[in-house]
């Protein structure tokens, strides 16, 4: 047996089908790997637990009393706190479409009766390592634009309240909700040249200020 990486130990997750035998073989193939398995018997129960605890992963089989698992996907993914969980399906050999229909409404990934559980565990543990790296991708970016917006604050609490007055140059921190245009420089007189024009045809300019 393959030991899962350490952050992927105590991981939650919720297992739905209404076959007791299922649900005991998959927690049996998983929980020894350290993993908090939580079992709901149909589709209704599943989505509050969902709501509640939060898993990381969902295995929710296709045929259900109920709603079924393709129905019970659809709401997890309509609903803002559960959308972003990985749902695996669990599903027989010979229901093709209904895997078909399973990617359609939000499925990552399925896996078929009877089990393997050396399948099961292997595209569990890929699942969880994905969710895994694109969270604390998107907690990196989301820190990196807060640094970024704490740099641009700073930097304009550096500006005079109004542009310094400087001959035929408007100071570039001023005009930054105006269109950018690549290879144009406007003068203070509202005058546009092209940025390849050559600088003695222009107006001496006694001093440039860019701030980013």
């Amino acid at each position: 047996m393959n030991q899962i990486p350490a952050d992927l130990k105590n991981t939650k997750i919720l297992i739905v089908d209404d076959v007791p035998a299922n649900l005991n073989i998959l927690r049996e193939t998983l929980e020894p790997e350290g993993y908090n398995i939580i079992a709901a018997p149909r589709g209704e129960i599943a989505l509050q637990i969902a709501q509640r605890t939060r898993p990381s992963l969902i295995l929710l089989d296709i045929m259900m009393p109920g709603i079924d698992g393709l129905e019970t996907c659809r709401r997890l993914k309509a609903n803002s706190d559960t959308a972003d969980i990985p749902v695996i399906f669990i599903t027989a050999k010979d229901e093709t479409e209904c895997i078909v229909e399973g990617f359609e409404v939000g499925g990552v990934d399925y896996i078929t009766k009877p089990f393997r559980h050396e399948e099961v565990r292997a595209r569990v543990q890929t699942h969880l390592t994905i969710f895994r790296l694109r969270d604390e991708l998107e907690a990196d970016n989301r820190r990196k634009t807060e640094e970024l917006e704490t740099a641009r604050t700073i930097q304009e609490g550096f500006l005079p309240l109004s542009p310094p007055d400087v001959p035929f140059l408007d100071i570039a921190a001023y005009q930054n909700r105006r269109p950018k245009r690549a290879g144009i420089i406007t003068t203070s007189s509202g005058m546009e040249t092209a940025g390849s024009l050559s600088l003695s045809a222009m107006p001496p300019v006694t001093a440039s200020v860019l701030l980013l």
